[in-house]
Order: C-alpha cells, then sequence, then structure tokens
C-alpha cells in the first residue's frame, strides 16, 4: 500500500496460473464489492481497477491469445477469480504418429 495525498493506493498481489486450455488470476480484495470493480480486456491487455472507501487501486497484465467473449470473473468472500479461456490457436493439441 501506498499513500498518494490524502487518498490510498493499494497495489494487490494477483496470482496467474496456466493450463493448456485457461489462464486463471486469483487476487485478494477483502472490503471491495462487485460494484467498485472494472475489469476490462482489450488489445490483449487485461485491467483491474477499483475506487473504494479503503483507496484505489490499477492492475494492467498483458494476456495475448485470450477468447475474450468467454472471460468470466467471480468476487467471493474478499477473492476474486478470473478466468481466460486461451483461444482457439493457442490451445495445445496432441498430434498422432502413424507408422508408415
Amino acid at each position: 500500500m501506498t499513500k498518494k495525498g490524502c487518498e490510498m493506493s493499494i497495489s494487490p498481489r494477483v496470482d496467474i496460473f496456466e493450463n493448456d486450455t485457461t489462464y486463471k488470476m486469483i487476487t485478494d480484495l477483502p472490503g471491495v464489492s462487485v460494484n467498485e470493480l472494472d475489469i476490462r480486456y482489450e488489445r490483449n491487455y487485461l485491467e483491474l481497477q477499483a475506487d473504494t472507501l479503503h483507496g484505489s487501486f490499477y492492475r494492467r497484465f498483458h494476456i495475448p491469445n485470450v477468447s475474450d467473449q468467454e472471460i468470466s470473473a467471480e468476487l467471493k468472500n474478499g477473492i476474486l477469480e478470473i478466468a481466460l479461456p486461451k483461444a482457439a490457436t493457442v490451445k495445445a493439441r496432441v498430434v498422432p504418429v502413424t507408422a508408415g
């Protein structure tokens, strides 16, 4: 947390996980409500922003090749989870090899 003038600037830790089909982001946001959050995905960047009574924060992440119409987010008990499904072009695919 840093202080800017009279307002606190919060920098919550974000954990990012990846598997073959999805990126997943998990952030602790105690005291933040759904109405205070603004989440956007544009031009391969995910932006998280909130203005709360406790301060504000802004985080930006470069996450390319996401199926943006399938992104979902859930805030439950102060924990924000965002699922960013990978676009079909970046999903891993097993290529069978035949004996010739």
